[in-house]
């Protein structure tokens, strides 16, 4: 797979070490400003009502800020995982409550054994669909993770690299 190609900026920071000319990083930061819509990252409310997700958000509001990509075309993937991540947040709190339920089973609170393995057993059950439930979640989240970046990654690829060359003869004929 090919390395992703490096913005004007990480050139510049480089002190442009592979010498490309003005012009040339010129047409690349002019190519890198039109993939972004220039409208700053938005939060949903839902995403601000929820303490846990907000967090997220600010997180990553600041992670994209530092690459310039905080512009409001990658909104909905961010509120989005801002949310899962809330959810499963949320699941795992759950996932924590059934199993100190299920370490503080006593058979002595029972009067027969076969009510506590019962439910012993139902208390599992409930701690397996909620592990189901988070690697669900989860594997959104990775998706959305992915499809982000390869969205950034997609419109770098976008940006053109080099100045056209000109043609000397159609330049002599022509006068262009």
């Amino acid at each position: 797979m090919a390395r992703p190609a490096k913005t004007a900026k990480i050139i510049k920071m480089e002190g442009n070490k592979d010498n490309r000319t003005k012009r040339e990083l010129a047409l690349r930061e002019k190519g890198e400003a039109a993939t972004l819509s220039k409208t700053r990252l938005k939060e949903w409310p839902e995403v601000k009502d929820d303490p846990v997700a907000h967090k997220e958000f600010k997180r990553l509001k600041r992670l994209f800020g530092l690459i310039d990509k905080d512009d409001d075309l990658y909104g909905d993937q961010v509120n989005r995982m801002c949310k899962l991540s809330s959810e499963i947040r949320g699941l795992l709190t759950q996932r924590d409550a059934a199993q100190k339920r299920m370490d503080e089973l006593d058979p002595a609170d029972f009067g027969e054994p076969q009510d506590y393995w019962k439910t012993w057993i139902e208390v599992s059950k409930q701690i397996q669909a909620i592990d189901s439930k988070v690697d669900k979640k989860r594997m959104q989240r990775m998706a959305m993770e992915k499809e982000n970046c390869m969205s950034i990654a997609g419109a770098l690829r976008t940006v053109q690299k080099t100045v056209p060359k000109e043609n000397p003869l159609k330049e002599a004929l022509y006068g262009t």
